[in-house]
């Protein structure tokens, strides 16, 4: 599975997949990555017993691929073609936090370490 800094490296790993290039959009894909970030133990507990945890199968689980497919709202073989776009990135991400340290620690580094907690819509102090 291919490591992937731009576009048209992700785009090029689309167009393998007749149609799905031009079927999904940022919010799809978006979609795609996130829940699949989060089935990375459903994944993994479909490999064999001597498969290497630090690197993304193949391809995905009948479960898992379905899940996807109905949650995203793509068929089965655009599943495929996602995953094989995506599939590197699903595997860098963290599960729990959708990288927030590393988020944190960019947000420290360049100056804007008090735009961490969620900004609020409402005043809380009433003039």
């Amino acid at each position: 599975m291919a490591t992937l800094d731009t576009f048209d490296d992700i785009h090029e790993l689309l167009k393998k997949c007749t149609g799905l290039s031009s079927t999904i959009g940022m919010e799809k894909a978006m979609t795609f990555i996130r829940l699949a970030t989060c089935l990375k133990d459903e994944i993994l507990s479909k490999q064999k017993a001597d498969y290497d945890p630090n690197s993304p199968p193949d391809s995905l689980p009948a479960n898992v691929r379905d899940f996807l497919g109905h949650a995203v709202n793509i068929p089965n073989n655009y599943v495929q073609g996602c995953w094989d776009a995506f599939g590197r990135t699903v595997w860098e991400r963290d599960a729990n936090g959708d990288s927030v340290g590393a988020d944190a620690k960019l947000f420290k580094m360049f100056g804007l370490k008090n735009l961490l907690c969620k900004p609020s819509t409402r005043c809380f102090y009433p003039f």
